[in-house]
């Protein structure tokens, strides 16, 4: 199931907002928008990028076990 794996990992990778991904067009303009909106919301662009960061880490965390982890039956 390699082919399975690699989509999912694509998906994941789609869902942080990584720049080659549909995700990044999304996150792009949310951040635009928010940096746009003037100085009183730069916090809220930060903790986004926060977010970002963490949800990144725990995406490769399930990307890592897909394909470093070696195979376990399931009884």
């Amino acid at each position: 199931m390699p082919i399975v794996g690699l989509v999912m990992t694509i998906f994941m990778f789609s869902l942080t907002g990584l720049p080659p991904t549909v995700g990044f067009i999304g996150k792009f303009y949310l951040f635009a928008a928010v940096i746009n909106a003037g100085p009183a919301f730069y916090w809220l662009a930060f903790f986004g990028a926060i977010n970002t960061v963490v949800s990144l880490y725990y995406y490769l965390r399930v990307v890592k076990a897909m394909y470093l982890t070696g195979n376990q039956v399931m009884l």
